[in-house]
């Protein structure tokens, strides 16, 4: 399939390309090459050959004989059959229907309909270029039919206006761009319509088509009738389908909020943050959230490890607009938040920000005491220094040889037993047992002493509650082994200051900071077997407009191996933001080591927030013909 343009003086194809047939049946010549854009051409095919929405863009506005070589007439006419037949459109379906139609050879085989989908730069400009072909077709029937004129005024066997009618319809042809009316008798169609609504009002029934089931719809339509086309169609975001444990992100407080949690509570004074029109996170309020019901939904995976589950009508913003998760390609660029703003944060004690994220990163958290296992000093230092906010105190202990502490956190007050109150009331433990119990038996003047000894020394009869575990469960997370830990919602209500706090003394457990002196390699990691945790701490570097990947591995454990996730930070410029905003509590030596790499670094590689390749497609068609310099000095 050449792109070569055929000789000067000679047409496209046994036919003009105007579709008017020549005088005599002989072939129309050009004196010189006709207009036509074979790379549009090109472009056009093979946009539709790989994108299911370009191919029914085109469609839409090109006919066959819009194309210049007869080679890509055969393949559109290939596009039109399927799409019309609702089959899929690639190399394989359009080599089988050219194969079917013995037709294949004249468009140069397969590899020549595998060469139209090289050679297109993006499926997303699709519809410019089908404009650049019919654009250049309608110069060739106005060539066309400028001749035909030229011949009807040379050929003068009829009178001079009934010539210039001729023209003018000739004319009038090409302005049409080829659109066509039906027409039909007034008096058919009027007998026809009658006789339906004769049969209509015999039915004696609100509905006189096909019923749908539901009953506002049907009384809207009146039922399905026949040639009647019904869309039902909605504003992107608009009653689409997500699953219930999705969640959005209230514009108040920056904590998220469970669909289904929305649906049962009501959105009295809820606002979340949506995408505008200029593709930009803002306080909105939802209009309603519905239950769909059960419906199949599908995950979708990002480069950058974000996920999400959808129904697959679930629109997601590309760069060329609002797309449906059924028609995205995969690689294909979708928009992701850079940043995200909290309008009003919630600020906690300093105590309850460094705790909280040393026992998610390094605790155990499961039953018995609260636990942290640590071989830094700084670490245990801070945590001692934390505990008496719970009324709390640390027993450590380390196995001989080895560096590793392990911090328990128990309640900080001696319990008071019966033999003390005993003691005090000059009474045996006995006495004070069937005080305390409340039985009878026991003289008014001793009961009276005891509870005065209960009283003083706060006997209880149990153990203190650790108010440190107490408060873990009340935020949701005392339980949790190390796969199900997660971020509770109050960190995301934070202020920027205790969020930084926060991060910094998590990454200080199971995070890093790291150079490859020999490759100039530098990065910022954070490790964690829980999955709903990383992408809890990916989502709060948000709040700082620091981007990261996640990655899963697999990491030794005990006599085997098991998944975990890498949270990574590359690129110069976020691995600055991060050292700047946050930091890593007690890694002080290797964060410098790390910035001074980052800062060396002269030329910002990132491969985390680029432009999609598009975007210069609308660059160049802005450009048009002028210089660059121009371009530069006009933006």
């Amino acid at each position: 399939m050449s792109d070569a343009p055929p000789p000067p003086t000679e047409p496209p194809s046994e036919a003009s390309p105007s579709g008017v047939s020549s005088p005599a049946g002989t072939p129309r010549a050009y004196d010189r090459v006709p207009p036509h854009s074979l790379e549009a051409e090109v472009s056009v095919l093979g946009a539709a050959l790989i994108s299911k929405s370009a191919a029914s863009d085109v469609t839409e506005v090109l006919r066959s004989e819009d194309f210049y070589r007869n080679a890509h007439r055969l393949v559109f006419e290939g596009i039109l059959a399927l799409t019309h037949a609702g089959d899929v459109v690639d190399t394989v379906t359009i080599t089988d229907w050219l194969t079917r139609q013995g037709r294949l050879d004249e468009v140069g085989g397969a590899a020549a309909v595998y060469d139209l989908t090289v050679a297109v730069p993006t499926a997303a400009n699709a519809a410019y270029y089908a404009r650049i072909v019919r654009q250049r077709a309608l110069l060739r029937r106005l060539i066309d039919v400028g001749t035909e004129v030229v011949k009807l005024g040379y050929d003068g066997s009829d009178d001079a206006e009934t010539i210039v009618d001729r023209a003018e319809s000739l004319v009038y042809e090409v302005a049409q761009t080829g659109s066509a009316s039906d027409y039909a008798r007034l008096g058919d169609l009027l007998t026809d319509s009658f006789e339906q609504i004769e049969k209509l009002a015999d039915q004696r029934s609100e509905v006189t088509g096909l019923p749908t089931g539901y009953n506002d719809f049907d009384r809207l339509t009146a039922g399905l009738q026949p040639q009647n086309l019904i869309i039902i169609a909605a504003r992107p975001a608009m009653g689409k389908c997500l699953t219930g444990d999705s969640r959005v992100l209230d514009a108040s407080t920056g904590q998220r909020r469970r669909i289904d949690d929305l649906v049962e509570r009501g959105l009295d004074g809820v606002r979340v943050l949506a995408v505008d029109q200029h593709g930009r996170l803002v306080p909105t309020v939802p209009t309603e959230a519905i239950d769909n019901g059960i419906r199949q939904v599908y995950r979708l995976r990002t480069r950058s490890g974000r996920s999400i589950r959808a129904t697959d009508n679930h629109p997601f913003l590309t760069w060329e607009g609002w797309t449906e998760l059924r028609d995205l390609e995969p690689g294909e660029p979708i928009a992701v938040p850079r940043r995200i703003e909290v309008e009003a944060a919630s600020e906690r004690a300093h105590a309850e920000v460094v705790l909280l994220a040393y026992l998610l990163g390094d605790g155990s958290i499961t039953s018995g005491l609260p636990s942290l296992t640590t071989v830094s000093p700084m670490i245990e230092a801070e945590a001692t220094q934390c505990a008496p906010a719970f009324g709390a105190k640390i027993t450590a202990y380390s196995r001989p040889g080895s560096d590793v502490r392990h911090l328990f956190f128990a309640g900080a007050h001696e319990r008071v037993t019966r033999a003390a109150v005993g003691e005090l009331a000059g009474v045996s433990n006995w006495t004070v047992s069937e005080v305390t119990s409340g039985r009878p038996g026991v003289a008014a003047a001793t009961r009276e002493r005891v509870d005065r000894a209960v009283d003083e020394l706060g006997y209880t009869g149990k153990h203190h509650p650790n108010h440190l575990a107490a408060w873990l469960e009340e935020l949701g997370v005392w339980g949790c082994d190390s796969h199900e830990k997660f971020v509770p919602e109050v960190v995301f209500n934070l202020p920027s200051g205790q969020l930084a706090t926060f991060l910094s003394r998590l990454f200080a457990t199971d995070g890093s900071a790291w150079v490859s002196e020999d490759h100039g390699y530098f990065g910022i990691s954070y490790c964690s077997v829980s999955d709903q945790l990383i992408h809890d701490v990916q989502h709060l570097l948000l709040r700082f407009g620091i981007l990261s990947r996640i990655r899963e591995r697999q990491v030794a454990y005990r006599d085997g191996r098991r998944r975990a996730f890498e949270l990574e930070i590359h690129d110069a410029d976020n691995v600055l933001r991060f050292l700047d905003r946050i930091g890593i509590y007690a890694k002080d030596a290797a964060c410098d080591q790390v910035r001074e790499f980052a800062e060396r670094r002269t030329t910002r590689h990132t491969n985390t927030d680029l432009l999609p390749l598009g975007v210069w497609d609308l660059v160049l068609q802005e450009k048009g013909d002028r210089p660059w310099r121009e371009v530069s000095a006009a933006s």
